[in-house]
């Protein structure tokens, strides 16, 4: 029989790799607020609508200009930003 060698490897998160990327990821997260995003339109009209652009819109331009700022690369292509947005709308009131 043949011996199988089990190695244990200590290291941070996540201890299971599937090699999806960082994209991948917040695009399933975004794909998962669509419906809340569409219900919350729909319960309170063009208002919660408003709050949904302007807070993300702002939420991809503040990261944008931090990029700049700070001369770093821009990392608005994974989709944090617009998470972040729409996560700040879906918490504040409808009319704000």
């Amino acid at each position: 029989m043949k011996e199988r060698h089990l190695s244990v490897s200590l290291r941070s998160s996540p201890h299971i790799w599937r090699g999806v990327s960082v994209h991948r990821v917040m695009l399933d997260v975004v794909l998962a607020l669509i419906p809340i995003v569409l219900f919350s339109i729909y319960c309170f009209g063009l208002s919660a609508l408003a709050l949904i652009i302007v807070t993300t819109l702002s939420a991809v331009f503040a990261e944008w200009c931090c990029c700049k700022i700070s001369k770093q690369n821009s990392t608005i292509n994974d989709l944090s930003a617009l998470i972040t947005g729409l996560l700040l709308s879906l918490t504040l009131p409808p009319a704000f």
